[in-house]
Order: C-alpha cells, then sequence, then structure tokens
C-alpha cells in the first residue's frame, strides 16, 4: 500500500477532521462524475450533495469496515471510483439514498442550532467546521472532550465517567459548564461577526 494511501486511510478510519475534510474536498469531483454517469447526467446539487454523504457514510458505518477492506493492491482512487459507482449503481437499482444518512445530518444539525452555534444557512460539514473552531477557542480541554464524547461521538455516559475518574453526576455538570462556555464562546464570535 502506498504510504499516502495508508495516511488517508488510517485517517478517515480514525475519523481525523483535517483528513475528512480534504478527503470530502479532493475526491468531491470524483463523486460528482460518478453521481452524473450512473444517474445520466443529472445536476440536482441537493441530490448530489446527499449522494456525497451517503458515500461517506458507507465508507465509514460499521466502525468503518468498508475502508478496512482496502488492501492497497491499487491505488485508493482506483478502488474508491469502484466501490462508489458500484454503491451508486445498487442505490439506483434497489432504491433512494438511505433516509438515515439525511436524518443523522439533521439531527446534528438541529443539536448545533438548539445551542445557538450555527445558521441554517450551513451545511452540516460547514457546522462540523466551525464547532471545531468554537473548540479552538475554548480554553478548558476537559470541556472539549465532554462535549466531543457524549453529544457528537454520542458516548455512553458511564464509560467517560469512569475514564475521567468521576462520577455520572459529575459528568453531566461538567458537560451543562461545557455547554454554556461554548454558547457564550458562539454568542461573542457572532457579536463580534456582526459588529464588523
Amino acid at each position: 500500500m502506498r504510504e499516502e494511501d495508508r495516511i488517508l486511510v488510517d485517517g478517515l478510519i480514525r475519523k481525523d477532521d483535517r483528513i475528512t475534510a480534504e478527503f470530502l474536498r479532493d475526491y468531491r469531483p470524483l463523486f460528482i462524475t460518478a453521481v452524473r454517469l450512473v444517474y445520466d447526467d443529472l445536476k440536482d446539487e441537493e441530490f448530489i450533495n446527499d449522494a456525497i454523504g451517503e458515500i461517506y457514510y458507507y465508507l465509514v458505518r460499521n466502525d468503518a469496515a468498508k475502508l478496512k477492506s482496502f488492501k492497497g493492491e491499487s491505488s485508493f482512487g482506483a478502488w474508491l471510483k469502484i466501490v462508489v459507482i458500484r454503491l451508486l449503481k445498487y442505490k439506483k437499482k434497489y432504491g433512494k439514498l438511505i433516509d438515515s444518512v439525511t436524518s443523522d445530518i439533521h439531527s446534528e444539525k438541529e443539536i448545533e442550532q438548539n445551542a445557538g452555534i450555527i445558521e441554517d444557512t450551513m451545511s452540516a460539514f460547514e457546522a462540523k467546521e466551525y464547532l471545531e473552531y468554537l473548540f479552538s477557542k475554548m480554553s478548558n480541554e476537559r470541556y472539549v472532550d465532554v462535549i466531543r464524547a457524549l453529544v457528537l461521538e454520542d458516548k455512553k455516559p458511564k464509560d467517560i465517567a469512569m475514564f475521567m475518574d468521576i462520577t455520572v453526576d459529575n459528568l453531566y455538570n461538567v458537560k451543562k459548564h461545557a455547554l454554556d462556555a461554548l454558547t457564550k464562546i458562539a454568542i461573542e464570535e457572532r457579536d463580534r461577526y456582526e459588529n464588523k
């Protein structure tokens, strides 16, 4: 396996934000071409974005089982092109795109909107990038870890509390303070932006 392919695949499996962002940016033309090839030169941007979300979900679901099946016998790009076209042909033949992908995106977006973090016009990916930016502004790394684990990764509170060597009640107290701090930073950033 080529070193650059190994780094990319390992980063996607670990859900590394930087590598994921680069992957979605660099392979977007491949995804668009595959969607247009399979769906007869379709130009509906919303459908294409949903298809790209579905492709990414397919690659990382079930503990990134599909990504882990890449053995490096060809380049990652060549392997990915085959996987994407097969997935899209299967979806075209047997039904629409998986509803759970879009509902997962909407659920995540709703959580962030309720916290006052993003505006309606931002995509889920932009929201995640903005959330990471807000995390970088937080001075308490423990707060970031708790929000990431409880809210974004949906890990079990008991497991997180045990790892942090605190009680579950204390964990929820930390979560409340963390969300308050995040909301305050988001409001300050919004105000700073609006007052420019």
